[in-house]
């Protein structure tokens, strides 16, 4: 049985600001999110990178973002 690997808290924050920045749309963070629940152990920003749906330069501030939002 493989365990499913829901999207973590700074995931799902991830991908709200990008939808809400409207550098992706609501149906391709959807369908990265399923990928990720389905086993995939790569995190949402990596999927929407390499599915050409986020640009590698907005992904890595997003990330950052979350992160600092996070840290304090």
């Amino acid at each position: 049985m493989t365990t499913v690997a829901p999207l973590n808290p700074a995931e799902i924050e991830l991908g709200r600001l990008a939808i809400e920045r409207r550098l992706v749309t609501r149906e391709q963070v959807r369908e990265c999110a399923q990928i990720r629940s389905a086993g995939s152990p790569d995190h949402l920003a990596r999927l929407l990178v390499s599915r050409g749906y986020l640009a590698n330069e907005a992904a890595r501030s997003l990330v950052d973002e979350v992160r600092r939002r996070s840290e304090g």
